[in-house]
Parts: structure tokens; C-alpha cells; sequence
């Protein structure tokens, strides 16, 4: 008896998984799963919409809760526009290219720094000081 129980349940929560709706809602994007306000549009930080061979892939990301990918059927600059009307102002909406400009200087800026802290440990007065004095003593 609990084993054909077991089989019902899994059976309904595949069934619901199969026909449960996903998409853009008008405050929050609508995911399995999702709690009442883990979805709102200002919860995520950066939503980037980029064309993906006939489709769109729409990601949003987060710098609390990781980030995740929807793909849509409709073209990329109607599923912007839809965004872009209802999201908070404080979210960034990105192409793709975008996306990928600000990256590329985020890591230039990364190594610059790095580059910068390397040569001031390597430049620094009393870099060789403590070997001098272990060779003397």
C-alpha cells in the first residue's frame, strides 16, 4: 500500500512539473517552485537578454542567490521591451554584448590590481631585511 502511494505522488509531481506555466509575469518571474516574493524582478541584480539561435535565453542573476535561465520563443528586443517596463530601476537590463563588455573590464580592472599589489609587495623597502639578518646571525 505506501509503495503504490509513493508512485501516485511522484506521478503527480511530474504531472504537475509538466504543465506548470513558467514566464515573465508583470512583478515577478514565474518558476516552479518559487516562493511568494523569491521571484520579484527587484530581488535580482542583472537580467540579461541575449538571442540564442532562434530563441532568447533571458538570465537572471544575483549576487545573493546565484542566478538562472529561461528560453523564449519571442524575439530579444519585444522580451527587453516587456522587462524593461517592469522592472525596478535599480536592476540592470543587458544585452548580451553587453554583458560580456562590462565582464571583460571587471576582469581588466582585477588584474590591473593584482598587477599593482604584486609590484608593491615586490618593491617594498624592507622586502629583503629579515633574510639579511637570519645570514648574520
Amino acid at each position: 500500500m505506501q509503495s503504490n502511494i509513493k508512485v501516485v505522488l511522484i506521478a503527480v509531481l511530474f504531472a504537475s512539473v509538466a504543465f506548470y506555466n513558467q514566464g515573465l509575469g508583470n512583478d515577478k518571474v514565474v518558476t516552479y517552485g518559487s516562493l511568494s516574493k523569491a521571484s520579484d524582478y527587484g530581488r535580482y541584480d542583472q537580467i540579461i537578454v541575449e538571442p540564442v539561435k532562434k530563441d532568447t535565453m533571458v538570465t537572471f542573476a544575483s549576487k545573493k542567490g546565484g542566478s538562472y535561465s529561461l528560453m523564449f520563443t519571442d524575439n530579444e528586443e519585444s522580451i527587453r521591451h516587456f522587462i524593461r517596463k517592469r522592472v525596478p530601476k535599480t536592476v540592470k537590463v543587458l544585452t548580451g554584448e553587453e554583458y560580456q563588455r562590462q565582464l571583460t573590464i571587471k576582469n581588466r580592472k582585477h588584474r590591473s590590481l593584482e598587477s599593482k599589489q604584486l609590484e608593491m609587495i615586490r618593491n617594498r623597502p624592507n622586502r629583503n631585511k629579515f633574510v639579511a639578518i637570519r645570514k648574520k646571525s
